[in-house]
């Protein structure tokens, strides 16, 4: 029994030597994906931009220096004025012109010369003529009987006409013994008992209802 599992060992290790090593395979490597050509334009697009920008900047920085530098520096030469002479070359024309004005007129002067001048101008405000209601008793008693019914104005007073007491009346008419129509207005006319001017309205009356 012994020689049976003996033989069934040796068998099995030379089975085993037989069969040859497994060995694992190498897992493949990640490779890098290259990166598109036109992310490397345009980054070189935007060096070139930022060269350029540098170089314009340096051009104005130095454009101003020169300009700055060009100017030449202003010469201040010593005055040879003495000293006690103060320096007016400033206000020149100011000075002429003050040295040229009249002299102020001395208070000593009597000044009706200049009040020849002066005129005094007194205009008298024409006095407003009286409303037929605020005439005096005496005057109001010679007036008649005055009715307008008609009132025509206009710019050409050829064109103007009232009506009183029915009759057609024009500027400068007789109105009765005295009483005169001397002109006609927007509002109404204007009369004359014996020559005191009097005014009356559209609707007024005399007498007075």
């Amino acid at each position: 029994m012994s020689y049976i599992l003996d033989a069934l060992n040796k068998a099995d290790s030379a089975r085993k030597q037989q069969q040859p090593e497994q060995t694992t395979a190498p897992r493949p490597t990640p490779q890098t994906k290259a990166k598109p050509s036109w992310i490397w334009g345009l980054l070189a697009l935007l060096g070139i931009i930022i060269a350029v920008t540098f170089w314009w900047l340096n051009q104005e920085q130095e454009n101003i220096r020169k300009l700055f530098t060009s100017q030449p520096t202003p010469i201040i030469q010593p005055s040879k004025t003495k000293p006690t002479e103060p320096v007016i070359s400033q206000h020149a024309d100011t000075i002429a012109t003050v040295k040229h004005t009249p002299k102020a007129v001395p208070a000593t002067m009597p000044t009706h010369a200049a009040a020849q001048h002066t005129t005094t101008t007194i205009t008298q405000q024409p006095q407003a003529i009286p409303h037929i209601l605020d005439l005096d008793t005496a005057i109001q008693n010679k007036l008649p009987s005055i009715a307008i019914t008609a009132h025509v104005y206009s710019a050409d007073t050829k064109k103007r006409m009232v009506m009183i007491n029915n009759h057609v009346l024009h500027e400068g008419d007789a109105i009765a013994d005295g009483l005169t129509l001397k002109s006609i207005d927007e509002q109404g006319v204007t009369l004359a008992l014996d020559g005191a001017p009097f005014t009356m309205k559209t609707k007024d009356t005399w007498p007075p209802y």
